[in-house]
């Protein structure tokens, strides 16, 4: 699946904000049908840039945006029961 930042989701340092990167989980967690009550954890491992067309991959609880060879954004979500 691709995953397209926004320019709206920029700060002042033209990259996207960290909050932005929490649309991914959201998107995954509606997609699976996770419950949306649990635990999360985000890494932001590299800048993410406006228009940035990166892959979204998903492995049962872990999910990584990935955009021209490397990985953006590295999260995981723990469902409570």
């Amino acid at each position: 699946q691709t995953w397209l930042f926004r320019r709206s989701d920029l700060d002042q340092f033209d990259h996207v904000n960290n909050a932005a990167h929490w649309a991914v989980v959201e998107e995954v967690l509606q997609s699976t049908e996770q419950r949306r009550r649990g635990v999360g954890e985000i890494e932001y491992l590299a800048p993410a840039d406006a228009d940035d067309l990166g892959e979204l991959m998903v492995d049962h609880e872990m999910m990584w945006v990935v955009a021209h060879g490397r990985t953006l954004t590295a999260a995981r979500w723990s469902a409570l029961d």
